[in-house]
Order: structure tokens, then sequence, then C-alpha cells
């Protein structure tokens, strides 16, 4: 290294971090003023308010000396990492992500909105020319190649997002990752890439000044959000991209203790989501790395420290498989066999406890639903690669197997990947299916059918559309046959279901006679319940129905839930001979029938006549206090359609058990 290149280093990395410190000395005294901070809470380890909008000093730094740097000395840029023309196209997506970080910090957006806005701010710069292209010199498929650098941008922004969580935390794991990647840049002797990587360098070290425990502003969203984006953009640029087994391990190692909270985080709540409601991989918890350090006693300072010194140690062996790349294979496998140990022995034991209590429980006591939502997401994926596999042999004209092979496996990620998660983020697989209704049916295949415009969607933009000549056909081919056999899939259970019942009309458990009863009035709830009897636990005497009675004339002869409509109540003399009926069952949508006039006719038949029906059953008694809300409730809903009211209602002893109470509401 040329003294006149360090004199060059010096400057980029002191002059981002003098910029730096002053906005953030400024921001910090605005925040202060305008009452913009981040207030202590449950999942908060600050005890008192601290101004959040620290990001803004970073990007505001990083864009200005990069700019500088652009400007004085692109002539050192050689083209394919951080040159000038990157920088450009990094410009316009980094500060979308940086307004959505920034107005979640003022009013506190929804994830999906924030997970929106990673996803344009990843796409339009991958739309640039910044992805991962190939993997180990193994070109990726178009379509495939923007899928993947989607997921890691997604993954390093949220795991930055995620660690963020204690006192200069992500701030100076950002700065160590970003070292890995300088040494990186060094290596291959990429002078320009090494200056910006400095400059961002000395931006979050200025931050990270006032960051530190104990706090005097923390990043925000727009600040954590910003540097995982601009860290992973740095390892899509970097000479790593499409190489060996070394230069691609380096990368990963240099952000390796972030994507390990959040792998331990997906583990953790996806485990938790099987048996306790309400949690979910996106729930939010207190049991990442440095909160679980803190538990353990350790001090703020030191736990930031101690995983500095993790992270550090990963970017050296990072860096140690460049220098001696002819081992890295060897110093990748004895570092993933101690990490693995230290992960096991010392920072997964949520994790591993959470797995034991899943398998406990479903040793003890093993769920059905635990077993549909396996088989399900195996059965649709058969069932995708199916109508993808029949779409291409009669949607393109292709001569030799070789040829359908090549098409299909070029198709496969794209249309059978996009629809499953199309189907899934659908809630497909939280829905018991035999008791589902059209709607649920109709959700599937709109959930199909998107997936599969966005997967055709991706197949012309990515240019892939000149393997397969008639795209419309094509479409049209994976969706009529996926979205049917999709359909059909999930109507078999409840298609067995009436099967059974039929079959097993006029039969007991035991293979004996039933009684042969008569259902007056199609209700619907009354003829489901039939079907969830179970016999032999419920020690009931067995029947048969033999049809319906309904007052509704343009029901004579349809079916019914399964059931015949035999005729009408005027018909019901006829009908008991006929069917030799022993009961008259009488539900609740009877309403046009005489209940007397049946009971007569049971009287002189000798039949049994009962009546069903569903009533509400009150089981404690409302409180006084209880009663006068729901006045108040009632009195203003009065109040806003006709103006101001008053209302006065004696409470009885029986409305409230003991006392009584005069409740006045007056508006």
């Amino acid at each position: 290294m040329d003294f006149t290149n360090l004199i060059k280093y010096v400057g980029a990395v002191v002059g981002a971090f003098l910029l730096s410190e002053i906005c953030t000395k400024y921001i910090l005294r605005r925040c202060r003023e305008l009452k913009i901070v981040d207030e202590p809470g449950e999942r908060r380890l600050h005890s008192a308010p601290v101004p959040r909008l620290g990001g803004i000093a970073v990007f505001a730094a990083f864009q200005v000396v990069s700019l500088l740097l652009l400007s004085l000395y692109s002539y050192l840029s050689k083209g394919g990492g951080l040159d000038p023309v990157w920088w450009f196209q990094f410009l316009l997506p980094a500060s979308v992500l940086f307004i959505v970080g920034v107005l979640d910090d003022l009013f506190q957006l929804t994830p999906l909105v924030k997970l929106f806005g990673q996803v344009v701010a990843a796409t339009l710069l991958i739309y640039f020319g910044t992805s991962i292209g190939n993997i180990a010199y193994f070109e990726l498929h178009p379509a495939v190649d923007y899928l993947l650098t989607l997921f890691w941008f997604l993954l390093v922004i949220n795991a930055f997002n995620l660690i963020d969580g204690l006192d200069g935390l992500a701030g100076g794991l950002a700065a160590i990752a970003a070292t890995g990647l300088l040494g990186i840049f060094l290596l291959s002797g990429d002078v320009f890439s090494a200056l910006v990587v400095l400059a961002f360098i000395g931006a979050v070290a200025g931050f990270l000044r006032h960051n530190l425990h104990p706090a005097e502003i923390f990043l925000g969203d727009s600040g954590s959000m910003f540097i995982g984006f601009t860290l992973a953009a740095f390892t899509l640029r970097s000479p790593s991209t499409g190489s060996t087994v070394a230069t691609l391990g380096a990368c990963v190692l240099a952000l390796g203790v972030p994507l390990l909270d959040t792998m331990l985080a997906v583990w953790r709540r996806s485990v938790r989501s099987l048996f306790s409601s309400g949690s979910g991989v996106m729930s939010a918890d207190m049991d990442h790395l440095h909160h679980r350090l803190v538990k353990r006693g350790i001090t703020q300072k030191n736990v930031a420290l101690s995983l500095y010194a993790l992270s550090a140690g990963l970017v050296a062996v990072g860096l140690l498989s460049l220098l001696f790349s002819s081992y890295a294979l060897g110093i990748y496998l004895i570092a993933f066999t101690f990490g693995t140990y230290i992960i096991l022995r010392h920072l997964a034991h949520v994790e591993l406890w959470d797995s034991g209590t899943v398998i406990a429980r479903g040793i003890s006591r093993p769920s059905m639903s635990i077993i549909t939502t396996t088989l399900y997401p195996v059965a649709d994926a058969l069932v995708m690669t199916l109508a993808l596999a029949v779409a291409c042999h009669l949607g393109t004209p292709l001569d030799t197997w070789g040829d359908f092979r090549a098409l299909f496996v070029g198709v496969f990620p794209v249309w059978v990947g996009t629809c499953f998660v199309a189907v899934g983020l659908a809630g497909t697989y939280r829905r018991v299916w035999s008791r589902a209704r059209v709607s649920e049916f109709v959700y599937l295949v709109g959930a199909f059918a998107l997936g599969t415009i966005a997967a055709a969607g991706m197949t012309k933009f990515f240019g892939a559309r000149e393997n397969i000549p008639d795209l419309v056909l094509f479409t049209t081919l994976y969706f009529g046959i996926g979205g049917g056999l999709l359909t059909a899939l999930r109507s078999i259970p409840r298609v067995v279901n009436d099967l059974l019942v039929l079959n097993s009309a006029g039969k007991g458990p035991d293979g004996g006679q039933q009684r042969q009863i008569l259902v007056v009035g199609a209700d619907i709830l009354y003829l489901r319940n039939l079907k969830d009897i179970d016999w032999e636990a419920s020690n009931a005497i067995p029947f048969k129905v033999v049809g319906l009675v309904d007052g509704d004339r343009n029901l004579r002869k349809r079916i019914v839930h399964g059931y015949r409509v035999l005729g009408t109540p005027d018909e019901l003399p006829q009908l008991l001979t006929q069917y030799e009926v022993d009961e008259i069952v009488i539900t609740a949508e009877a309403d046009e029938v005489d209940r007397g006039e049946l009971v007569r006719l049971g009287e002189k038949t000798g039949i049994l006549v009962k009546e069903w029906g569903v009533r509400e059953n009150v089981l404690t008694k409302q409180t006084a206090a209880g009663l006068r809300a729901q006045i108040e409730r009632s009195s203003n809903q009065v109040e806003r359609a006709n103006g101001v009211t008053e209302t006065t209602v004696v409470v009885s002893d029986e409305a409230v058990g003991a006392g009584s109470e005069r409740v006045i509401v007056r508006d």
C-alpha cells in the first residue's frame, strides 16, 4: 500500500466520522426539542426517553462523503465493484428505504408497510444490476436470481433491525462487518470500493460514539434498515459474488452475528407457534442474543463487547480463509464444528428447550393438526409439480425428453415456488378443510391465481419467455390443472365423510338396524350435527334419517346437505307409512309447521315426536357496573344518531343479583 492511498483512506474515514459526529449532535438536539424520543417499555432496556432518529446522521454522512470521493477519485474505479455507476444506482433505492424508516420512526408504520418498502428498495437495486448472478460459477435463472437476491436483502435488513435492541450493538456490528468487507476489497486491489466502505465505517463510527451505553440517541428503523441494506449491497458487489467457497463464506461470516440472531429467532418463534396461540414468526419477544445475555446479569456494555468479539472472530475466520484459500474448506469445517458447539452449548438453550417441549407434547398427545399441516404442503407441492409438468408437455412444442427436462427445470422454481408461497400466505394451512365453506375454497383458488399471474409476470419480465412460445396458453393450463387439483385435494375429506354417512344408512355400529326418523325443517346446523355423532362414544341409540320434510315447495325432491326433501308437511301421513318412520324430529327452521298438529299425528300413529333447537343459556348474572357500561354505549349511539339524549333505567335485583340500582345516563 503506497503512502498516497493511505492518505485517501484516512481522509475518507475521518471525513465521514466528523460529518456524522456533527449531524448526530444536531439531530440529538432537535429530537429533544421536538420530543421525538423512544419511550421506555416492556421490550426496552432503557429507562428514560431517548431520541431515535440517529440513522439520519449515518445516511447523510455516508452519501455526502461518497459523493465527494466520487468527485475526487472516480478515476481509481476499475468497474465491477462499488464504482460511480453503482453509487448513482444505489442512491435512489437507499433513499426510498431510508424515507420508509424515517416515517416508521415518526408514525409507527405497520410491519407489512415496512416490508413493502424493503421489497421496493431491493427490487429497484436489483433492476439496476446488483444481484447474486451466480453461485460458485453456477449461473442462476433470472427469476431465481431475483428471488434469491430479494431474500438476501430482506434477510440482512431485518437481521440488523432485529438486533438493534441494545446500546451500540447494531452500529458496532455494522462497523465490524464493514471492516471485514473492506479486507475483501483490499485483497482484491479495488481501491475505490475500499474508500466507499471506509466512508461507511466512518459514518457509523461517528454516530456510534453517541450510541454506546448509556446511549444518547438511537439509530431507529431508518438507521438499522439503511445499514442492513447497504451491507447487503456491499456483499453483492464484492469480489465474492459467484466465486469460490472461501470468498462466499467470508462475506457471510462478516454478517455472522446478526444472521445468527435472526436464525435463532425464526427457529424459536416457529417452534412456539406450534403450541402457543398468538405466537408466530412475526411475534416479538425478549429472547434475542443480547436480551438473554442481559438476563444472565451481564451489563449492557459487556454484552455489546462480547458480541463485538464474536463478530470480529467470524470476520477473522473469513479473511483467513481468503489468505489461505487452498485450505478454506478445512478452515470452515473447523469453524463450523466449533461454532455449532458454542451455539448449542451456550446460546441456543431457549430454542432447544422449546423444541424439546414440542417433541414431548407430540409424543404424548399427537395432534391431527400437525399431521394435516405437514401433509397438505407436501401434497400441494406435488400437485403443483404435476400441473407444471402437464403444462410443459401440452403448452409447448417439445421434440425430445431433453428439451422437456430443460424447460421444466428452468421454470420450476418460479412457477411452483411463487404459487406455493402465495397459497401459504393466504392462510391455507391454518384452515380445517373438512369443515370449510365455499368462500374458503374460492379464497384458495384466488391465491393460487395470484401466484400464477405473478409467476407469468416474472417469466415475461426476466426474458425467459422465449422458452414458452404461448405464455397465455401455458398459464391457463397450469392454473386450470393446478387449481382444480388443489380444490379436489381439499374436498376429499368432505366427500369421504358424506360417503361414509350414506353407506352406513340403515345400519348401527354393530351392523344392526337403526331407528327411522323423519326431519321436519331443513335445518343445516342439525344436519351437520348428525354427521359428527360418535355412536360408540355417546352410547346413543343409532338412527337413520330417511329424508326431510319442509314447508318450502321449491325444495321438494331436492337434496339439502346430503338428504333428500321428500315432501311438504301436508304429505306427512303418506310419508310416515311409506318410509316406516319411527320418530319425527322438528328442527329450528320448521317455523311454518303446526307443531300441535304434528303432536296429534304422533299420538294417533304411536310415533315419537321430538323438537330440536339451538338455545342460549344464561350462566352468569350481569353486574350493575356491566349493565351501566352497556347503557352508556347504547346512549352514545343514540346521541350520535339523534343528538343529546337522557336515559333513566332501574336495574332490578334479578338483573344484577343482590341489591338494585337506578342508573341515569345523561348527556
